[in-house]
């Protein structure tokens, strides 16, 4: 017997039981009903580590297939991007928000595109062309959120900016906490 003859044997048995898990899990209707939807979605065949990479998402994160399917769809249509990584950060991110129906998804979704109108609108108001930054989105959510104002009142101090020279979020913030107050 050569020197090393058994890790081969040994190697060889690992690969088949690998294989065996691989096709144990393809077996599973809904992972095969899954793959044949997110097929259906980018218009291509998964190729290369991707099923498993998509397998990995439902062990790892718990994701259901369903919030796959929903991953792949947004990520595809909205996102113009389909990448395994890109697809896979998106279903992490939702995986750790407990989201698991399209209604739940389709919820958070109206929710973070209702927010972002808010940040823009209120950017806008100030007479800047660029996206908020983190901060300036965490006062924004102090505003909306624990101060409860709605956009007309947020607007309205806003207004108030333009008899300053350099009119700046932390100025709108101090009118809406005197008023608050």
């Amino acid at each position: 017997r050569r020197k090393g003859g058994r890790n081969k044997e040994t190697k060889k048995i690992t690969e088949k039981n690998s294989n065996q898990d691989i096709n144990s899990k393809l077996v599973n209707v809904d992972i095969k009903e899954m793959y044949s939807a997110i097929e259906k979605i980018t218009g291509r065949l998964l190729g290369g580590n991707e099923p498993m990479t998509i397998i990995s998402w439902v062990e790892d994160f718990g994701a259901t297939p369903e919030l796959v399917i929903e991953a792949y769809t947004y990520c595809k249509n909205v996102r113009k991007k389909d990448s395994p990584s890109y697809v896979g950060s998106v279903v992490k991110e939702w995986a750790a928000k407990n989201l698991t129906t399209k209604a739940e998804i389709e919820n958070h979704l109206q929710e973070v595109d209702n927010t972002h109108y808010l940040y823009k609108r209120v950017m806008k108001a100030l007479g800047f062309n660029r996206n908020a930054t983190e901060k300036e989105k965490a006062l924004m959510n102090t505003w909306f959120g624990d101060m409860g104002y709605k956009i007309d009142r947020v607007l309205e101090a806003c207004g108030k900016t333009s008899g300053i020279s350099n009119p700046n979020i932390n100025y709108v913030n101090k009118i809406l906490k005197n008023w608050y107050e």
